[in-house]
């Protein structure tokens, strides 16, 4: 959870990450360009891409992490993509799984 212009400093994962929104907005800097990504939208953010999160308003992000070489061929940059009702509801119920995280 965010609070109003609370925002995520710049950072890198090992793994890719797809970033979705409960509501409210949010703009991903990563590659010398900003993405506006709306609740309606997620972001995919390739493994080693350094980025950050800017909000205006208050807004859940949840995250859902993969290994690259575990996963089929991805875009090499940061995509923006449509988030289904299907997509969200199974971002939300993986991010409610009791499982071990790593630190990053």
């Amino acid at each position: 959870d965010l609070d109003p212009r609370q925002g995520v400093p710049g950072h890198r994962h090992r793994r890719h990450q797809i970033a979705v929104t409960d509501g409210g907005l949010i703009t991903v800097l990563a590659e010398r360009a900003a993405w506006i990504v709306p609740g309606n939208r997620a972001m995919f953010i390739p493994a080693g891409v350094p980025h950050s999160i800017r909000n205006t308003a208050r807004t859940r992000i949840s995250g859902v992490y993969f290994d690259p070489a575990s996963s089929p061929p991805l875009p090499r940059s940061c995509t923006v993509l449509a988030a289904s009702p299907l997509l969200i509801e199974l971002t939300r119920a993986v991010v409610a799984q009791p499982v071990p995280r790593s630190p990053d």
